[in-house]
């Protein structure tokens, strides 16, 4: 009798539960009380970043299950997922440490452009004095032009000098040049030639004075006509004349 008993009991007990996963209600008098499981989430931290962060996710599960008693017990279970993911969009560097991610590697190269040396440009002739004479013959062109230019090579009779009487010709501008002999690699001063009254002589006749000025600067000349010539050893003075005024002046050896 009392096995028939429990197993009606079961039998009940079986169908309660059946009512309930049903979804009906269930009775004051049931010694059993069945409820949903129930689940509740909480989420603590979410950050989501797209580039070198990391995304957190810690969920909370709370689950009901039934008790033969009738009394409801919980049972928590933390669930806690830490995910590290790391995300690089094209162009951007990965980690902090890799400063070369996106160049294989490789360290960054840095090119030095060679500095051209520049050499400094040759000083340019300048002219030491502007007044001549006759004892200015026989000088270094040195003496009288600094930094002179290349000379030219001319044709010219000059009895002096240990290249064949080879002849260098040096210009300062266009109105004063100097012929020279070589004598020991030294280039000195054979001839002088003035065209401008910016030069003079000594005497303080220049292009532009008069016939008159010369003779009484001078005497009266060896040569005269369209030109006047003054002898001073193996060395004269030669003016070119136009009309009555000096045009060229000349100091040369004979």
């Amino acid at each position: 009798m009392n096995k028939k008993i429990i197993a009606i009991a079961a039998i009940a007990v079986l169908s309660g539960l059946a009512a309930v996963s049903c979804g009906k209600d269930v009775g004051d008098d049931s010694e059993v009380s069945v409820a949903l499981p129930k689940v509740t989430v909480t989420q603590d931290e979410k950050a989501t970043t797209q580039s070198g962060e990391t995304t957190k996710a810690n969920s909370k599960t709370t689950a009901v299950v039934v008790s033969g008693s009738g009394e409801n017990s919980s049972k928590e279970e933390d669930t806690t997922k830490n995910t590290e993911t790391t995300a690089a969009e094209d162009g951007e560097t990965k980690t902090d440490g890799d400063t070369n991610a996106n160049t294989g590697g490789d360290e960054p190269q840095v090119v030095e452009t060679p500095t051209e040396q520049q050499t400094e440009a040759p000083a340019a002739q300048s002219l030491n004095k502007t007044v001549f004479g006759i004892n200015d013959l026989s000088q270094a062109i040195t003496s009288v032009i600094s930094n002179p230019d290349i000379p030219e090579t001319v044709s010219a009779c000059i009895p002096k000098g240990d290249e064949g009487g080879t002849v260098y010709r040096y210009k300062y501008g266009s109105d004063l040049s100097f012929d020279c002999y070589s004598s020991g690699g030294v280039k000195c001063i054979a001839n002088i030639y003035i065209y401008s009254s910016n030069y003079s002589l000594d005497s303080g006749i220049t292009v532009g004075s008069s016939k008159d000025s010369v003779i009484s600067a001078y005497g009266e000349p060896t040569n005269s006509g369209s030109y006047l010539l003054y002898s001073f050893g193996d060395k004269e003075l030669y003016f070119g004349l136009n009309g009555d005024t000096v045009s060229e002046i000349q100091i040369n050896y004979v």
